[in-house]
């Protein structure tokens, strides 16, 4: 688009130059210099915008929520579901839109992985050192302004067979303005202490004070606006 409008400017310039040069009127040479110097600038501005634009993704993350429900665990075993939703807004008008994962992991087996309730197929998941490799293309034509969500769920198998202590953790892989991290205990165990941790590259940063805590102490939760990129943010808590 640049190319065009500097195009169409420097082609009209030296007419409008021509036609400056045979005014009855004497003209002032700086008049040209005033010329080429406010074309100079509009070029440098309307490069800066295009740049602007090539840096801005096609969907902005407005919110990242994610859920952790743990319905069993002994030291044997433990059965968790943890559900992601993501809040995205189109930035322009686009065709398609891709929902990628690139590190889902646990301590224990992750199974039954879907997308707003559906299967995935084989080739938008792969097990990769140790983790889920998602990735997910819609083809559809979505407007500018748009608000699109998307909903991932998993079952996690003995990763919480922790009897003393246990942890949630959530990376920011990308830019978003809000994420919320919650946490629901199962029936026979309820939380006695719990802290947050901001961490980096899983080595703890800050100590971040407690999560919310509910009355019946079986739910933990907690959000951070605007967090920096590839901020860990990991709540730990006893029961």
């Amino acid at each position: 688009m640049i190319f065009t409008v500097v195009s169409v400017i420097f082609l009209a310039v030296p007419d409008l130059l021509k036609k400056l040069h045979k005014s009855p009127v004497p003209i002032n040479p700086i008049w040209g210099v005033l010329v080429f110097a406010a074309v100079g600038i509009l070029v440098l501005v309307l490069r800066r915008m295009e740049r602007r634009m090539e840096n801005t993704p096609n969907l902005e993350l407005i919110e990242i929520s994610k859920q952790l429900t743990i319905t069993a665990s002994t030291a044997d075993s433990s059965i968790a579901q943890v559900m992601r939703i993501q809040i995205e807004r189109a930035t322009r008008d686009v065709d398609s839109r891709i929902f990628s994962i690139g590190n889902f992991r646990a301590d224990g087996k992750i199974s039954d992985i879907r997308i707003d309730d559906q299967a995935l197929e084989e080739h938008e998941m792969r097990f990769c050192e140790g983790a889920w490799v998602i990735r997910k293309l819609w083809i559809e034509p979505i407007s500018k302004g748009t608000t699109i969500q998307t909903k991932l769920t998993a079952t996690l198998t003995d990763c919480h067979k922790n009897q003393v202590s246990e942890t949630s953790t959530q990376t920011i892989q990308s830019p978003v303005e809000l994420v919320k991290m919650i946490v629901k205990l199962p029936a026979n165990k309820e939380c006695k202490s719990a802290r947050v941790a901001l961490m980096y590259n899983n080595r703890p940063h800050k100590d971040l004070g407690e999560p919310e805590i509910s009355e019946d102490k079986k739910t933990l939760s907690f959000q951070v606006k605007q967090p920096p990129m590839g901020a860990q943010y990991r709540i730990t808590w006893a029961w």
